[in-house]
């Protein structure tokens, strides 16, 4: 248990866990109950570190010489905090047997380093996404680790009055090697606490390394197994009541009316509540509280968007296409003479449908006002960001709002979105009391913040001698930060729609990239590597058109434009040897994609095997290739990519979310489905390594599968597939 916690009894799924689990012992779930301020964070242990010692901002040295690591980045599947604290503990020279993490927040040293600086993305937050917590913190962590090395060596080096470039630290010890003399980091940390912190430490050298680079374990399954870990659907407060809601059907609706007098009168029942878009009922339980939403007949306003539809919106996007007004974003040479003069060329409309998120755990998030402020807690990747937002809807200068980070069932983007927590805010204001809103499934697919539907005309031009001579894009949608964030859109181009629509893959001498903004019926939102996996799709798509009108093979056709990126060629390499590419088997195929992306610091290349069972497309096995620089925790690593490479085959295969009457028409997993165990096939990842710049993981392993797919259906059946998902053409 984490300090000042308090218990309360009651049967629950952790319960269950524990006790069916409990083979060696009796075991007694209890369920826990935060009081304010005692906690500040998840931690990757249920029991609490003794007594601290010494601390900086990413370190506790406790008294039995564990350290805790304070993690900046959101704690939602990937293994983050894991693989941050590995880089500490091996620099300070501390036991990973004794190691913890917990999510941390509040502190300027916690900014994403490469999202956060300014001008850019998030200035000065606290921020987990784009596949650069692991990058971004890599070299302060060690910094941070280094400083409090380097002043226990100096204190101990003072002790036994030697040279300190004589001691090391290893085991969570200082050593002097000369003399065999050793001492324990907490019991030398009062006297190191008394001097100066270096500005500049001298970092570990690479080949001393004893953790980063190697397999480790993850610090936070245990807890995750045994049912211990807090996500803010098990947090309890005193007093707490339970919200569920009901959004408008439609964007742009407000409830005019509901059954408010029923609804009170029911047993459980504290209150009803008409805010903004959205009727909450507020109980003495969350089951009761989204029944009585079930049953309440609500009167909503009307909406331009009534009349919307799946088919209006594509409507939209091939007008967009079609019309003028297209703003360009990338122009090289001249593109329109070099396709007039080309030998071998291609022109196809692509398009990506609305996707949600369907994270594992809702949206959930805990609210309470206190005569000291507001404390909030949640899965957040976004806290700072949050905090702000719950602060304006509370009122309250910021300092007075106090958010912890909880471990997230998935994030995917989602985590950082503003709504779910401006409306827990609103709703404990009006009930007076803590609130634990919790969104049903039903609302969180149907009320997402979506992946946008987009679509592309796509043109590619090889020249007389086989060169690739022109690209060709115009890309058609509602980019994210269009209606989130309107000031990171720049001259009317939202990057989070362009992203990866470039010539850095396939440097072509001339180009033209135009982008044609749209109106949406839904909200959209950043999602799994947001515009990279759909603009990989339509460029990968056409460069597999144009391998084919050009009767080439695909990976061929590719490697002499690849020339100049030696790490994108070995990935290419590896992929097509370990699948086998050119090897014939019977009643298979193999589809090919790869692509560079600088943001997240990779090179990745895919292989998909493909057969036809009763009719319908059969993955039978994924070949991934990735340079992502170093990879801190290789197992780490590849667990993120095979996992991406699974989310990233349920959307290319099923996912899709449509519109009817301005609603969205999927409500839950029977109709929004994910890929079944028995689907699974088996994802084989290469990591080819890299220099010492760890890059992205969590979202690489997404743009490539898709492309792949498509393109193996097509060598196997002669079916090209130029919309997804590739079930609807399986019907």
């Amino acid at each position: 248990m984490n300090r000042g916690q308090t218990r309360a009894h009651r049967l629950d799924r952790r319960e269950f866990l524990r006790r069916s689990g409990a083979v060696a012992g009796s075991v007694v779930l209890l369920q826990i109950a935060i009081p304010l301020g005692a906690c500040a964070s998840a931690s990757s242990s249920s029991d609490a570190p003794p007594a601290t010692v010494a601390s900086n901002a990413f370190l506790r040295l406790h008294a039995d010489n564990s350290i805790s690591f304070l993690s900046p980045a959101a704690e939602i599947g990937q293994g983050t905090s894991s693989t941050l604290a590995m880089i500490a503990c091996d620099e300070l020279g501390a036991d990973w047997s004794k190691t913890r993490f917990e999510l941390a927040t509040g502190l300027p040293e916690y900014r994403n380093m490469l999202l956060g600086q300014p001008g850019q993305l998030y200035a000065g937050e606290q921020v987990t996404g784009g596949s650069t917590v692991t990058a971004g913190f890599f070299m302060p962590v060690r910094t941070a680790a280094a400083q409090m090395r380097e002043m226990l060596t100096l204190a101990a080096a003072q002790k036994w009055e030697v040279d300190p470039g004589e001691c090391v630290t290893a085991d969570a010890a200082v050593k002097h090697a000369g003399s065999g003399r050793s001492i324990m980091f907490a019991t030398i940390a009062p006297a190191a606490a008394e001097l100066p912190v270096p500005a500049k430490p001298a970092l570990r050298d690479p080949k001393d390394w004893k953790l980063i680079g190697r397999p480790q374990k993850r610090l936070d399954i245990p807890s995750k197994v045994d049912g211990s870990a807090i996500f803010a659907v098990d947090v309890v407060r005193p007093g707490m009541l339970y919200a569920a809601i009901r959004h408008a059907p439609v964007v742009g609706s407000t409830p005019l009316r509901a059954e408010e007098a029923k609804a009170r009168a029911q047993k459980g029942v504290k209150g009803v509540y008409l805010i903004d878009n959205f009727v909450a009922v507020v109980a003495d339980s969350w089951w009761t509280a989204n029944t009585v939403l079930e049953e309440m007949d609500i009167r909503w306003s009307d909406a331009p968007n009534a009349k919307a539809s799946t088919a209006t919106e594509l409507a939209k996007l091939k007008a967009a296409l079609d019309g003028p007004g297209a703003l360009p974003f990338e122009v090289k040479g001249d593109a329109a003479a070099a396709f007039a003069a080309a030998k071998t060329k291609v022109a196809q409309d692509y398009d990506v449908p609305h996707l949600a998120h369907a994270t594992m755990e809702p949206m959930s998030v805990v609210a309470e006002f206190t005569a000291d402020g507001l404390s909030i807690w949640t899965g957040s990747q976004g806290p700072t960001v949050q905090r702000r937002a719950a602060a304006a809807v509370a009122g309250l200068p910021e300092e007075k709002v106090h958010l912890t980070v909880t471990y997230a069932g998935g994030g995917f983007g989602r985590r950082g979105d503003l709504d779910y927590v401006e409306q827990a805010v609103k709703i404990a204001q009006r009930a007076s009391a803590p609130i634990k809103l919790i969104w049903s499934r039903e609302e969180d697919i149907q009320h997402d913040q979506y992946r946008p539907f987009t679509a592309i005309r796509a043109e590619a031009a090889l020249d007389a001698k086989g060169d690739l001579s022109a690209l060709r894009m115009r890309v058609a949608g509602r980019g994210p930060w269009t209606d989130q964030r309107p000031y990171l859109v720049q001259n009317g181009v939202d990057f989070m729609l362009i992203d990866a629509l470039n010539t850095k893959t396939y440097p072509a001498a001339n180009a033209l990239f135009e982008v044609a903004p749209t109106t949406s019926a839904v909200r959209h939102g950043p999602w799994r590597g947001i515009a990279v996996p759909p603009n990989i799709f339509f460029l990968e798509s056409l460069i597999d058109e144009l391998a084919v009108a050009a009767k080439l093979d695909p990976i061929a056709m590719r490697r002499p434009w690849l020339a100049g990126d030696k790490r994108l060629l070995a990935v290419v390499d590896k992929a097509a040897k370990e699948a086998g590419w050119g090897a014939a088997r019977e009643g298979h195929a193999l589809g090919f994609a790869c692509y560079t992306e600088e943001r997240w610091l990779c090179r990745v290349a895919a292989v998909i095997d493909t057969s036809l069972v009763d009719g319908q497309p059969k993955v039978n096995r994924i070949v991934v290739a990735v340079d992502h620089g170093f990879s801190v925790n290789p197992d780490s690593v590849i667990a993120q990519i095979q996992g991406a490479a699974l989310f990233a085959l349920t959307a290319a295969l099923k996912g899709e979310i449509t519109i009817k009457d301005g609603r969205v028409e999927q409500s839950n997993f029977h109709d929004y489905p994910a890929i079944m165990l028995a689907e699974v096939p088996p994802v084989d990842v290469f990591l080819i390594p890299g220099d010492q710049i760890p890059g992205g993981a969590g979202e690489i392993g997404v743009p490539v599968i898709a492309p792949a797919l498509t393109a193996s259906i097509f060598a196997l059946t002669g079916k090209r597939i130029r919309s997804l998902p590739v079930s609807k053409h399986f019907a």
